[in-house]
This record gives structure tokens, C-alpha cells and sequence, in this order.
């Protein structure tokens, strides 16, 4: 074994067997020697130092690598024989304890640890480590109720001290010092190396080996001072927590009260939830309303609206973050932490603040399925999303219809009221639009009814009193019926003014008219005889095919449409004549070469020539080259000429 504490704790049976080994003998003189001390073999003249053992040692120092130690001396066979059993248990602990007495006994002076005193997290250094040179020692004598390893006296005080090799001083006997108000040190020699020369266990002893205070008196004044100091620290630090207990109560009541009578009804966020058909989402109870500014309705009503739907979702967190940055957190729990969680529960509030307000009412909404806590956040469903578009769908239906409701009754009484106005003050007397409204003319259904259902029923009766508010304007001539309204004298007169206006348009527009077709006559007349001069009497009179049977005349009196086709006849019978003309120049021309005299040339074309159809003259029936050739034929064979 390496080390003396490891030895120490090896049982009997090791220390009984012959040959046990031990660092320290007890000498034929009652000194406690080292190993290193000692004479080889038996002539150390060492016995076993247990009071229970006593045998005789065996001082082994081998040249080998093995260590320096001693051992029990073998029994006889006499001994075996006799039936002497080994009854070594404590040799090495008392050799130690023995060898730390006698040194202190022998210097008189000792390294005493530092004074110090604790007290919670508070500890005051009194005196630091030093050492102490003492007047005597005494060895193993009763001192008050205890017996200590060595008691070391300076003048009038005395200081017992307590070596621990394998057991601590008990909390029995340190009570008992402390009781007798007894300053006393013990040394821990339980970790020293049992190879330890000599000289290193009288400096572990006297100075280096570790040692505490088991009672110092000056350290347990200091330490009730440090109790005292810190009973009243905790006593002020207990008011000042009271204080800040019924400050926060108190705070919260008020932030509370506040919170709830708030008005929640103008909310956009309320609104919103309570169109979409969610109100009863925002019932119920809630906890922490003193943690916000505003009513729980809105602070819910806003996570609904404007957080959940987030395609990122929300974390309680945030909520509360986009909460503090609308001023919807009580200023007083603004910052307050998690770590501060003890002070609400004192002041038996809410725990968690604001953000467990908030957890709760997503768990809330989970339950139900609007929401669902994804692991990094509170997401909006997909049910839930969908639903939403689909009521969306049906709100934005329900808001046409009811928009259009709302226009077809209010054009209704629009009407109503515009013409009751246009009547006299007799006939409005008494007269409620509202009333009017609910008047069945078929009695069947109400004009209200009619507006309501708005088929085709309301665009008949929306047109109907159009036509009679626009005709007791003026601005229409059309019937038009009182429908009901008190306005059937106004639109008697009315009527009467639209049939005089009617006569006397009918009148002017006859004169127009007459004078319109004596400007048309006036103007083909002026072009007949521009144009075809002396031809155009017979031209205006004659019967045309192309104008039904009626003259050009009689075409152009009766439109300017047939003015204008009247024009175009003329301008085509002006082109015939000019064509005409031509080729019976051609054929007077060609007739001279055959006629010798004027008065013949003038006879033959004029007269009427029986080789012709309709017996005509040459001048008729020449028209173009086809027919003056024709006559010229006539002519050549009737004088034999080419």
C-alpha cells in the first residue's frame, strides 16, 4: 500500500497476519520512532505502539526497492500452540497519533489556520494563518467533557488540538468543545504518504498538512455579528419585498379595472372577428388582465387578425413584443422577467405575465382547431384557413346583396320623396313616403316587397317612376301614372302643356314640311332646266319607272331621299341627251353629203320616217351609234347612194 490513509483503513485481519507493516515503533523507552530512525532487525527494540497489541518489531530495511517499514515479529510455535491470536487493529493510527503528540509536546508550536467566519454567502477573515509558539503541552488529558490528542497552554489560555489520521472529530465531541467554549484546531494527516520521510511529516504536521478551526471564539462573535447583519439585511430585504408585493398588487388591480372598462366595441381587430362570425371566440374567461392596457376582446382579437393568419406563424414572444410596440402592456409588467415570477405568485397573481396569458388563449384556440403549435411556432390550420376563404365568399355575397338591398330601397324612397315634391302642397298633405312604400297597388305585394325581391317586378316599377319623375320635369312627354304618389293633379296639367306643346309641334313641323317640299321642287326644277333646258317640262312630268309609276316631280315633293334619286335620274337623262345630241350631229353631218339643199336635210330629220319603229323622225330615234347608223342605212338605200 502507498499511502498512510490507505493503510489506515485496511481491516484487522490484515494487520493480525505476521509480518504486517507499520512506519512507526514503539521504543523500548516509550518514544514513538520512525522507521527511519530505527536499527535493523530486532535490535530496533521496537514494540507494536496499539495499547491492544504490544508485540515485538521487526525493523526490515531491505537494499531492494521495497519500503522501509516494520513488522510484527512471528509467533513462536509456543505461542501458536498456546492458541495466541494476533490482535493488532489500531497499531499504525496510534503510532501516528502518538508521534504528532510527542512532536507538539516537543516544539511547542504549531501553524494555527486562518480565523475566519461565514455566515450565508457572507465570510469575514479575522486573523490569516500564522504561527504559534505556546508555553507547554499536555498529552491525552481531560479537558472539560473531552479528551483531546494534545493540549497546548499559553499563559492563561489553552488551545486543544486534534490530529485525524482515519476519523474526523464528531459533530458529538466538536459540540461539547464549542460548548465549553474551548478554542480547538484539527490537522488532516488522513491523505499523507506513508513513504513520508521524517522530516516532511514534522513540517505536515507543524505547518503544511491541512487544519481547520473546530471552535475559535473570536470567529463565532464575528460570525453572530454576520447572523445579526444578515437577519436584519433579510428582514429590510422582506419589508422591501412586501412593499414591492402590494406596489405590483396594487399596480395590477388598477391596470385591471382599466383593462375591462375599456371600450372594445370600436376596435378594427373586434370588428373584424365579429363580422367574420368569430365573436364568441373572444367570450369567456381570461387570465392576466391587468398584465395589458386594452380589453381582453382586443388584445385576442388582435392575435386572430393580424398575427395567427402570418404565413411564419406567431411565438408568444413575439405577440408580446408587437404588444409592447402598440403600448397594449401595462408599463409596470413591461419589463418584468420570467426570473420574477416568485413576486407574482406572492402577490397571488397570474403567473408568467402577459406571455401566459397569451400561451393560454393559442392553447385555447388550438383545442378548437383555429390554431396548432407547429414547434417553433403558432400557426393558423389549414381548416381553419379554409374556412375563413370560404366565409369570405359568403360575406362578400351577403354585402353585395345586402348593398344592393340597400340601393333599391333607398332609390325606392329617392323616387318617392323627388316626385311627391313636384306636387302641390294640397295633394302632399299628410303624405309619408314610408307609408307609400308599404301601398300594395296590386294588392298583393307592397312597393317595399317589390323593391326587396328585385326582379323584374322592381325594374318595371324603377322604370315607371322614372317616366314620371322625367315628365313632371319636363323632361319627357311620355304617360306617365301618379303610382300612388300625390301627384295626379300636377301631371294633369303637365299633360295638358305636353298636348298644346304636341299641337303646335305638329303644326310647325306641317309648315316645315310644306316648306321643305316647295324647296325641293324649287331646286329640281332649277336643275331640270340647268341641265337639260327646254326638255325639262316634259322630263318633270313624265311618269318614271324607276320612282314607282310617280313623275320626278311629284318624287321630289315627297322626300329629300327621292329628291336625291330624282337628282341622280336627272343627271343620267342629261348624259343621254349629250350623247344623243352627239350622234344626231353625226347624222345630219353624214345626211348633207346625200341632201343637196338645206330644206331637205331640215325636212328629213324632223319628219316622221315610216322605215323607223313608231314612225319617229330621224332626230328621235338616234341615240347613239347603233341607232344614227341605222337611220343613215335608211337614207343611203331610199337615193341609191353608198
Amino acid at each position: 500500500m502507498d499511502t498512510l490513509a490507505a493503510l489506515s483503513k485496511i481491516g484487522h485481519a490484515f494487520f493480525a497476519r505476521d509480518g504486517v507493516r507499520l512506519a512507526f515503533g514503539k521504543r523500548w523507552d516509550g518514544e514513538i520512532i520512525h522507521i527511519s530512525q530505527a536499527s535493523r532487525g530486532s535490535a530496533c527494540g521496537c514494540q507494536c505502539p496499539a495499547r491492544n497489541c504490544g508485540r515485538k518489531l521487526v525493523a526490515r530495511k531491505p537494499e531492494s526497492d521495497i519500503a522501509h517499514h516494520f513488522a510484527h515479529a512471528p509467533l513462536t510455535a509456543a505461542e501458536r500452540a498456546s492458541g495466541i491470536a494476533p490482535s493488532c487493529k489500531h497499531g499504525n493510527m496510534t503510532a501516528l497519533h502518538h508521534y504528532a503528540e510527542q512532536l507538539l509536546n516537543s516544539r511547542k508550536s504549531l501553524v494555527l489556520p486562518p480565523v475566519q467566519a461565514s455566515y450565508g454567502a457572507r465570510t469575514r477573515t479575522i486573523r490569516q494563518a500564522k504561527p504559534f509558539v505556546f508555553d507547554s503541552a499536555m498529552l491525552e488529558t481531560m479537558d472539560g467533557e473531552t479528551i483531546p490528542d494534545v493540549i497546548l497552554q499559553k499563559g492563561d489560555d489553552r488551545m486543544q488540538v486534534e490530529v485525524y489520521v482515519t476519523h474526523r472529530c464528531g459533530p458529538e465531541k466538536r459540540a461539547k468543545i464549542a460548548g465549553a467554549g474551548i478554542s480547538a484546531v484539527e490537522i488532516d494527516l488522513s491523505a499523507l504518504s506513508r513513504d513520508t520521510t521524517i522530516a516532511g511529516l514534522d513540517e505536515a504536521i507543524l505547518a503544511s498538512a491541512p487544519r481547520e478551526w473546530i471552535y475559535n471564539r473570536r470567529a463565532t462573535h464575528v460570525r453572530n455579528e454576520l447572523e445579526r447583519i444578515a437577519r436584519q439585511e433579510a428582514a429590510a430585504a422582506e419589508e422591501r419585498r412586501r412593499n414591492q408585493i402590494e406596489k405590483v398588487k396594487a399596480a395590477y388591480a388598477s391596470a385591471r379595472r382599466r383593462a375591462l372598462g375599456s371600450d372594445w366595441q370600436d376596435s378594427s381587430q373586434v370588428r373584424a372577428v365579429a363580422a367574420a362570425g368569430d365573436g364568441e371566440l373572444l367570450d369567456g374567461p381570461s387570465v392576466g388582465d391587468g398584465y395589458f392596457t386594452v380589453h381582453p376582446k382586443v388584445w385576442k382579437a388582435g392575435i386572430l387578425c393580424d398575427m395567427v393568419p402570418r404565413f411564419s406563424g406567431v411565438t408568444p414572444f413575439s405577440v408580446i413584443g408587437e404588444f409592447r410596440t402598440r403600448g397594449w402592456i401595462t408599463e409596470e409588467f413591461a419589463s418584468r422577467r420570467h426570473n420574477d415570477d416568485s413576486l407574482l405568485v406572492d402577490a397571488n397573481l397570474p403567473k408568467g405575465g402577459a406571455e401566459r396569458a397569451v400561451i393560454r388563449f393559442l392553447r385555447s384556440l388550438a383545442v378548437r382547431g383555429i390554431v396548432e403549435d407547429t414547434g417553433w411556432a403558432w400557426k393558423q390550420t389549414q381548416r381553419r384557413s379554409a374556412e375563413l376563404h370560404q366565409r369570405r365568399i359568403e360575406q362578400d355575397r351577403a354585402d353585395r346583396e345586402a348593398a344592393q338591398l340597400a340601393a333599391r330601397l333607398a332609390s325606392l324612397k329617392g323616387l318617392g320623396e323627388s316626385i311627391a315634391l313636384l306636387g302641390s302642397d294640397v295633394e302632399r298633405q299628410g303624405f309619408e313616403v314610408t307609408c307609400w312604400m308599404e301601398h300594395a297597388p296590386d294588392g298583393q305585394q307592397s312597393l317595399k316587397q317589390i323593391a326587396i325581391k328585385g326582379d323584374a317586378a322592381w325594374q318595371a316599377l324603377k322604370g315607371a317612376l322614372a317616366t314620371t319623375l322625367a315628365v313632371l320635369k319636363d323632361d319627357s312627354e311620355q304617360k306617365a301614372t301618379d303610382l300612388g304618389l300625390p301627384v295626379r293633379g300636377a301631371l294633369k296639367t303637365i299633360r295638358s302643356i305636353h298636348d298644346s306643346r304636341a299641337a303646335r309641334r305638329k303644326a310647325e313641323e306641317k309648315e316645315a314640311e310644306r316648306l321643305q317640299r316647295l324647296e325641293r321642287l324649287e331646286t329640281i326644277t332649277a336643275l331640270s332646266i340647268s341641265w337639260i333646258g327646254d326638255a325639262h317640262s316634259n322630263w318633270l312630268e313624265a311618269p318614271h319607272s324607276n320612282l314607282g309609276g310617280m313623275s320626278p316631280r311629284e318624287a321630289a315633293a315627297l322626300s329629300g331621299g327621292h329628291l336625291e334619286i330624282v337628282t341622280r335620274l336627272l343627271r343620267s337623262f342629261q348624259a343621254e341627251l349629250i350623247k344623243k345630241a352627239k350622234w344626231v350631229d353625226e347624222l345630219e353631218r353624214e345626211a348633207s353629203k346625200l341632201l343637196p339643199r338645206f330644206d331637205m336635210l331640215r325636212l328629213y330629220m324632223t319628219a316622221g320616217d315610216p322605215g323607223l319603229p313608231g314612225l319617229v323622225s330621224p332626230t328621235v330615234h338616234t341615240k347613239d351609234e347603233q341607232t344614227m347608223r341605222q337611220c343613215l342605212a335608211l337614207l343611203r338605200r331610199r337615193y341609191g347612194k353608198r
